[in-house]
């Protein structure tokens, strides 16, 4: 689609500084400053209809900021608009090297990246801000359990080492707050089921993937997540570079040469998981445990056969998805 005018927002938590171009990539007015409520955004679309027109030819640019953009994000989505989130990495490697930095004049640039890139637009769909909530979601639990771990690890750990009232006490506390986040926990892993079972493309994969050795829950969740429904990532190979698991050959000319291995940008919770799908996979009876015991009596070091399990498992998950079918390890292998 081809747009006339193009607006970058630059968010903040308390206010959104907006930048205007029109076809030409000129500013339509100075960047004006509006708060990032609800409110707001009203106001916003009045003036856009002064200053613009017809809003359906209006390409909307912000960097995701996390839950400080969510609101702008669902606004515009409500209104039907079209919404692009460019990553400020992007952002700032399509400018180059520059000078001084505030709000009006990152918005200013976000305006100018969508328009000198529009022709490649990837507009943020209903679906995609769905599985933004629920990475929201599973982000907010993996707190929370961190945080329970720890309550209980204290009980373990005072005990015999302070006085007995001292630990009784604390002792009774922690419980308290252990139970209270195991009631957290509980509520947030129903909202999340509630979202992917009431979505019936989304309930079909979760169903799916959980027939998968290895995969449970959390881990069938996060893949959907991560994936927006498996409508993020083409095949296998490209989640693995995504999560980190995929090993690339590090040369330069005939003097620097290394061993191939994972790099350390990636999803650093995605390669957990996977990693404790592995360690599940290779404790029960079947063919990844076979794998483990081939591959390691060969020599093969362990770290390197447990990711190659990982791969394995995001193989079969791509797989069952792609298939539209449960796992059957005589049609996988």
């Amino acid at each position: 689609m081809d747009y006339s005018y193009f607006v970058g927002i630059d968010v903040s938590k308390l206010t959104l500084d907006i930048a205007i171009l029109n076809y030409e990539g000129k500013l339509v007015e100075p960047p004006i400053v509006v708060e990032n409520t609800s409110d707001s955004f009203g106001a916003l679309i009045e003036l856009l209809n002064e200053k613009v027109g017809d809003l359906s030819e209006v390409l909307f640019c912000l960097e995701p900021t996390g839950h400080y953009s969510n609101l702008a994000v669902s606004e515009l989505l409500n209104k039907d608009f079209s919404v692009w989130l460019a990553s400020g990495a992007t952002i700032q490697r399509s400018i180059g090297l520059t000078r001084g930095k505030n709000d009006k004049t990152d918005a200013c640039r976000i305006a100018e990246y969508a328009f000198r890139f529009s022709d490649k637009v990837s507009l943020v769909a209903v679906k995609d801000f769905q599985s933004q909530q629920l990475r929201e979601l599973l982000s907010q639990r993996e707190s929370y359990v961190a945080t329970k771990a720890g309550y209980v690890a204290q009980i373990k750990d005072f005990k015999g080492f302070v006085s007995d009232k001292s630990y009784q006490t604390i002792r009774e506390l922690n419980i308290q707050l252990i139970e209270s986040l195991t009631a957290a926990i509980n509520q947030i892993e129903a909202k999340i089921e509630s979202i992917i079972l009431n979505e019936q493309q989304l309930k079909r994969q979760y169903d799916l993937l959980q027939t998968i050795p290895g995969v449970g829950k959390i881990l069938a969740q996060t893949f959907i997540a991560s994936t927006a429904g498996f409508t993020r990532f083409n095949n296998p190979r490209s989640f693995a570079c995504h999560a980190g698991i995929a090993p690339f050959v590090y040369t330069s000319g005939t003097s620097i040469k290394s061993r191939s291995r994972v790099t350390h940008r990636a999803n650093k919770r995605l390669k957990s998981l996977l990693h404790l799908a592995a360690l599940c996979s290779i404790r029960v009876k079947g063919e990844l445990r076979e794998y483990y015991i081939r591959k390691t009596s060969e020599g093969k070091s362990k770290m390197s056969v447990l990711n190659a399990i990982r791969n394995k498992i995001v193989q079969r998950i791509f797989a069952v998805i792609k298939r539209n079918s449960s796992y059957n390890c005589l049609e996988l292998s």
